[in-house]
């Protein structure tokens, strides 16, 4: 589970004018569309980001009528919109804000290791 939020203030709310996105064109253009509904995007599914599980894009020789996606696992990913950071806090399923990592809380500058700190 990946929580994508578009403004990390908890405490502002969807209809803020900085939770505003634009969309984008295949030209890597923006229209000047700004969609205030969302406050960021939830995603579940692979977490593996590698070609196996996400597909290689193939372009040969440089042409755009030659490009196929090379798929090779089939896996579902499906992404929420999240509409409100209350939504976000209802939708994961850690508590937010997390704990700094570090031996037991106390050291922060210690990052945790399994072998040192699990046992």
């Amino acid at each position: 589970m990946i929580l994508g939020l578009f403004n990390s203030d908890s405490s502002a709310e969807s209809t803020s004018s900085t939770l505003a996105t634009a969309s984008v064109d295949k030209s890597g253009a923006r229209d000047g569309r700004i969609n205030k509904d969302h406050a960021g995007f939830l995603y579940i599914g692979s977490h593996n980001f590698t070609p196996a599980a996400w597909g290689k894009f193939n372009s040969k020789s440089g042409s755009d009528d030659s490009t196929s996606l090379e798929i090779s696992n089939w896996e579902l990913g499906v992404v929420l919109p999240v509409k409100s950071h209350a939504q976000a806090e209802e939708y994961v399923t850690w508590q937010r804000p997390t704990k700094p990592y570090g031996h037991r809380g106390k050291d922060t500058s210690i990052p945790w290791m399994q072998f040192s700190h699990g046992r």
